[in-house]
């Protein structure tokens, strides 16, 4: 059994960091992620966003549901629509919300944003051991191992029969 998803703050967050980029919504660098987003992606683990953007982001279900979201659907290349038996993702209605909202969507580093998200897995042994899913690994920021992360593996690298 698992927990609900967790966010795992890996170091404390610093918004003086994340200031002098460039941009209106920040979000973590997913570069090397596999398989890797659709140009059409944006990832939607962690957004920290400046003023302009706060009120789309708070009202960011609302605007869903009242959004004709097949406007998302005609951006898609034929190649993702699978005929017409596929629709728009999460990241990709971020993307293309954030497109029509004029937001400029930056990326940023492990060191901006010190967050992933990870799960607590309860073991049969009544343990539990935490790992990370849905990574989002970057190239050009890769995850600093320090002392909190050292024993945290990605849970699709864990052995589960071993444990």
């Amino acid at each position: 059994a698992a927990d609900p998803d967790d966010s795992l703050w890996l170091d404390n967050f610093n918004i003086y960091n994340m200031v002098q980029e460039d941009g209106d919504v920040f979000i973590p660098s997913c570069d090397a992620a596999d398989p890797p987003f659709f140009s059409v992606e944006k990832q939607d683990h962690a957004l920290i966003s400046r003023r302009k953007a706060a009120g789309f982001l708070g009202k960011y279900y609302s605007t869903l549901l009242q959004t004709d979201v097949k406007g998302c659907m005609r951006m898609l290349p034929e190649a993702l629509k699978h005929g017409k038996n596929h629709g728009c993702n999460s990241e990709m209605l971020l993307k293309w919300l954030c497109n029509k909202h004029q937001l400029k969507v930056t990326k940023v580093g492990h060191p901006q944003l010190p967050f992933r998200r990870s799960v607590n897995i309860n073991l049969l042994n009544g343990k539990s051991i935490q790992c990370f899913h849905k990574f989002c690994p970057s190239q050009r920021y890769p995850l600093q191992i320090t002392n909190k992360t050292k024993d945290i593996h990605n849970c699709d690298d864990i052995n589960w029969k071993s444990i």
